[in-house]
């Protein structure tokens, strides 16, 4: 997972109960929107920060 100012790249997958095997791996960017100005703003501290423990916790 990257995670950079306005936006955060994650991997997705979908794990089947049945064996343990992927079904489903996909990888998307995210970015963070303003509603008001309709632009990338930048991603809040605590969530930047949240998002980098998800991505220890990964690794």
């Amino acid at each position: 997972m990257e995670i950079g100012s306005k936006s955060m790249t994650f991997r997705h997958r979908l794990i089947r109960s049945a064996g343990g095997t992927v079904a489903f791996e996909t990888v998307f960017k995210c970015v963070l929107l303003s509603l008001e100005t309709r632009r990338a703003a930048e991603i809040p501290d605590d969530v930047r920060e949240t998002a980098a423990q998800w991505s220890e916790q990964e690794a």
